[in-house]
């Protein structure tokens, strides 16, 4: 006679229990050891989030070899992973780690964070091409240091479609002590496409570009790659130049959070976004002032932005009163905050003063300040 089943042994009641436990790898580990009915359940949630970032390198290379080595022996546990985030600088052989960690036969990773600082070689491009062609990656958040453009751009010649999120931290590091390899750069890019069969239909984006050099050649080269029709979330940094109409047009009337940085001479036209709904500006110093101000002047009553955030390390009292000013004469009916984002808020505004720099907003609307973050980003990128 079949012995009748317990109630935990039933899969649906096992993963309800031991999701409690999701945080806690140790008693997760001991969840495993009950029974074979609840191996399962338990290994999904020890393997769903693999994170290797410490500070301290050795703690993190005894991490990556038992990780790597449960894996090789056990291929099973790849399954589970969905989430990976790794920075190589805790490496002592960061190259060949990372490409390693690239190279795993994932099958349900669906977002990836990747941090390598040193010099991108053509053996970690390749390995970084073939993550990036996974069918179900969704979210990637990655940090490079380049000194070929050929090289960053082979990483995206097959790149998946399914891709939807995207922040891209960038450093161009020429060579300029090597004469042969800076001319050599616009040879390389001249022989490769401009777009790919399949253009990557992005719904958030943030660029962040450090360079000596302008971002004109991403125009050309990397953003022909990618389709901005469903495009929501937008931050370009300082990189105004980059908000070309050309590029953005498709998802002008989408766009719902804008996020850049005013410097140079570039202003953007904020009319030509209808359904804005928050607005994010840096203005670095004096200089970025009078681009600032002249960008919020393109926001119309109509729109339908309901908080602005400024970022600034330095705002005067001459930079409030013109803020306060220009944001308050625009008469927009639909905004309901200002947040003064500070790189620290002890010694900066506080809400008694920010009232007094703010008089006439501060009478109509909510003005706050808050630490540097990137809530905003989160928030709507995952809605």
């Amino acid at each position: 006679m079949r012995t009748p089943l317990s109630p935990l042994d039933l899969p649906e009641l096992t993963d309800y229990c031991v999701e409690f436990l999701r945080d806690s790898v140790s008693d997760l580990k001991r969840c495993a050891l009950v029974s074979r009915l609840w191996v399962n359940s338990a290994q999904a949630r020890i393997f769903h989030n693999i994170r290797i970032t410490s500070r301290e390198r050795s703690g993190n290379e005894r991490a990556w070899s038992r990780l790597e080595g449960t894996l090789r022996t056990s291929p099973h546990l790849v399954r589970h992973i969905h989430r990976l985030e790794v920075d190589s600088d805790a490496y002592s052989n960061k190259e060949e780690v990372l490409s390693a960690i690239c190279c795993f036969p994932f099958t349900h990773l669906e977002d990836a964070c990747i941090i390598h600082i040193s010099l991108l070689s053509l053996p970690l491009a390749l390995a970084i091409q073939q993550l990036l062609s996974l069918c179900t990656l969704r979210r990637l958040k990655i940090s490079l240091h380049f000194d070929q453009r050929s090289l960053f751009l082979q990483m995206w010649d097959h790149c998946s479609p399914s891709l939807g999120h995207l922040e891209l931290y960038f450093c161009e590091r020429p060579k300029w002590h090597t004469s042969h390899r800076v001319n050599l750069l616009p040879d390389l890019l001249s022989g490769l496409p401009n777009h790919r069969a399949t253009p990557i239909a992005l719904e958030s984006l943030r660029i962040t570009y450090m360079s000596i050099s302008r971002a004109d050649w991403l125009k050309e080269h990397y953003l022909g790659r990618l389709n901005f029709s469903r495009l929501k979330v937008l931050s370009i940094g300082k990189h105004a130049e980059l908000a070309s109409q050309e590029y953005w047009a498709p998802a002008m009337g989408k766009i719902e959070a804008l996020d850049f940085t005013a410097k140079g001479d570039t202003q953007i036209d904020l009319s030509s976004f209808p359904n804005l709904a928050l607005l994010r500006v840096s203005i670095p110093g004096p200089t970025g002032r009078n681009i600032a101000l002249g960008t919020l002047s393109t926001l119309t009553p109509s729109n339908l932005v309901c908080k602005i955030i400024i970022h600034s390390s330095n705002l005067d009292a001459v930079a409030c009163d013109e803020l306060d000013s220009r944001i308050c004469d625009l008469r927009m009916s639909h905004l309901t905050a200002i947040e003064i984002e500070m790189d620290t808020i002890s010694g900066g505004l506080t809400m008694v003063n920010l009232e007094e720099s703010f008089k006439r907003l501060s009478s109509r609307t909510t003005v706050s300040p808050i630490e540097r973050n990137d809530f905003w980003f989160e928030t709507f990128s995952r809605v």
